[in-house]
């Protein structure tokens, strides 16, 4: 009864507690783009290196969110969010040029989460997930955005946390 004085779900009470449980990752991730003076292009790439993507994923094993997309949307909402700002910042200083820099931001922001969390793809073998790896850091390169090696070293990392988690 107290709880839900505060609370009016289970889901609010669920929110809360992610809220805090992601406050300090998110608080790393932010002085992590903040140091120095990184262009957009490089705050996006810097997005999907392993120190900032790998803490998370270690939360999430953790807590055990639901492998539904849909049922995870507060996950990819706070990722996609992410990439969106870097890609603003890189439009705004000319470091990411291409011929639609936010969209193509924001199709790898979708791609990446979607396609390369072993969340939503927990029987998917290791060498797959690299394999798309692979082909989102050529599809965003091919539109201007440099992911580099960042991408695949994350992707194997996030894979070795998840199967050292059990799922």
């Amino acid at each position: 009864g107290a709880v839900y004085h505060h609370f009016k779900s289970k889901e609010e009470i669920f929110n809360a507690a992610f809220d805090r449980a992601m406050t300090p990752i998110v608080e790393h991730r932010r002085s992590m783009l903040g140091v120095g003076n990184m262009t957009g292009a490089q705050k996006l790439k810097r997005l999907y290196a392993p120190e900032s993507v790998v803490p998370q994923i270690e939360l999430w094993a953790r807590i055990h969110p639901a492998a539904d997309p849909v049922k995870s949307s507060r996950l990819l909402a706070m990722q996609y969010q992410g990439s969106f700002d870097d890609a603003v910042e890189g439009i705004a200083d000319g470091s990411i040029a291409c011929e639609c820099p936010r969209e193509a931001a924001e199709a790898v922001s979708l791609l990446a989460n979607l396609w390369l969390l072993p969340l939503f793809r927990p029987l998917e073998p290791k060498e797959r997930m690299l394999a798309r790896a692979q082909c989102l850091a050529q599809m965003a390169a091919a539109v201007g955005l440099d992911l580099g090696n960042e991408v695949l070293q994350t992707t194997a990392q996030i894979w070795d946390v998840w199967d050292r988690a059990g799922w």
